[in-house]
């Protein structure tokens, strides 16, 4: 113990002194409780955690069909931006409502799951190429008009978006705000999807399945000659079947 003298306390060296001696007499020093190792575990490959935005947003798109470099596109055409938001400061968050491949083709289901829906984007891959295509709907859908009747809005456009082969992305406004949309009554909902214009961006089925036959159009209605639309958005006017939408 000798050796300890030098680097101790005068009254601790005297308390250790006379502990050893007479173990039962009480000290004057103060005497911590002696320390405790612990020998922590890592949590198992099996322990829960949580997790991140990130994650949840990378293991469960909203899309299989647009990006968020799509989404800031789309925002920016919403909101009339003559640039392109950055990804950090997109203002909108979209959500799904219906996918075909989840919730099935039928145009029924269209209006069933959309119908009071406002401000939405219907879009859709288009079959064998890389083509995306749309439209944005500000006002809400309506399976209950009788007997069908065009909707009027001056904020509705068609799209075709940069994809693959596709090097550049085309934006056409309503020109017609009184025929920018059109509902139909509940008897043909079992045929017509979404209608934009004078049949500048359709869908349509007569096997109620909207991957089966080919009855997409993005093209003017049938003898008729007037656009409701800017532009078309496909280079042609061939009718075309969808992967999903």
């Amino acid at each position: 113990m000798k050796p300890y003298k030098k680097i101790l306390d005068k009254q601790l060296w005297d308390d250790v002194i006379l502990h050893s001696m007479s173990p039962e007499k009480p000290v004057k020093s103060i005497v911590l409780p002696a320390r405790t190792i612990t020998n922590p575990k890592l949590p198992s490959s099996s322990t829960k955690r949580p997790i991140s935005t990130f994650e949840l947003l990378s293991s469960s798109p909203f899309s299989t069909i647009i990006n968020q470099e799509h989404v800031a596109e789309l925002s920016s055409w919403i909101d009339r931006k003559s640039t392109t938001y950055s990804l950090s400061s997109i203002p909108y968050e979209f959500q799904l409502i219906l996918r075909g491949s989840r919730d099935d083709f039928r145009p029924k289901t269209f209006w069933e799951m959309c119908n009071g829906r406002a401000g939405t984007i219907v879009v859709l891959k288009v079959s064998g190429t890389d083509e995306i295509l749309g439209g944005y709907n500000p006002l809400a859908w309506d399976n209950k008009v009788g007997g069908g009747d065009f909707i009027e809005t001056n904020s509705s456009f068609i799209f075709s978006l940069k994809n693959g082969k596709i090097e550049n992305s085309i934006l056409s406004r309503v020109v017609d705000n009184n025929r920018a949309l059109y509902h139909y009554d509940s008897n043909c909902q079992n045929v017509l999807g979404p209608y934009f214009g004078n049949c500048e961006f359709m869908m349509e089925s007569n096997v109620s399945d909207f991957t089966q036959d080919k009855l997409r159009w993005c093209d003017r209605g049938p003898g008729g000659n007037d656009n409701y639309y800017e532009k078309q958005i496909r280079s042609t006017t061939e009718n075309f079947s969808i992967e999903d939408y």
